[in-house]
């Protein structure tokens, strides 16, 4: 399903792994979490919406002194859209309605810098850079009129991705607490991810991920 990128992720994860080993105070976990996602639109017709997707992954802590720590890891990190379009008649009467389903499927390597106040254990603040490649879009058409609810796939995810770009270039920023439980750290956070690369290959459009995240992880 991933394909190559997969298979980049992989190798970066026991990369990941191996440097954890040789560096006791480097931390390895797993993670993840819900969110709600969208993708930006130019035009008022559309005004996609929040919506439910989520990202799982193994994480990577590494601290540069008593405040501060450097977080990463790989994960698979998920984007969408539902969009409704409503056709009317003159009188005002709805004739039917189409709706649009969109998941985007990617793979991410996130950098954070944490700042942590008063110690490792406790309020901490993160942001930084994440980059993440788009393994696969999964499409749904479907048409309702007051007598007959029609569903249709919508285009094939490899014609989809032939219209977008493939890498995608993120910041984020959040807020989170660490809390130390039986010889592990276990965190949990809420960040923004503000995507800044257009994933259109159109000069006439332009669309940005972004989501609000909520996330948690455990670092052994």
């Amino acid at each position: 399903m991933f394909g190559r990128p997969f298979v980049i992720a992989f190798v970066l994860c026991a990369a990941l792994g191996s440097a954890a080993t040789a560096a006791p105070r480097v931390r390895m976990g797993v993670g993840g979490g819900l969110h709600l996602a969208r993708l930006t639109d130019q035009s008022d017709f559309l005004n996609p919406k929040y919506r439910p997707a989520w990202s799982a992954g193994l994480a990577l802590d590494a601290p540069l002194g008593s405040r501060l720590s450097l977080g990463s890891g790989v994960r698979y990190v998920e984007y969408g859209e539902r969009i409704v379009f409503t056709l009317s008649d003159g009188s005002g009467g709805v004739i039917g309605r189409f709706y649009n389903h969109d998941v985007y499927r990617y793979v991410a390597v996130p950098l954070r810098l944490r700042y942590h106040p008063k110690g490792r254990s406790g309020l901490f603040v993160a942001a930084g850079p994440e980059v993440s490649y788009l393994t696969a879009v999964w499409s749904e058409l479907r048409f309702e009129r007051p007598v007959a609810l029609i569903f249709e796939q919508g285009p094939s995810s490899s014609e989809r991705l032939a219209w977008l770009r493939r890498w995608n270039f993120a910041l984020a920023g959040g807020i989170g607490w660490e809390l130390p439980v039986a010889g592990h750290a276990v965190t949990a956070g809420v960040q923004y991810t503000h995507g800044l690369t257009d994933l259109t290959r159109s000069p006439e459009l332009e669309r940005q991920t972004r989501a609000i995240e909520t996330l948690f992880a455990i670092y052994w």
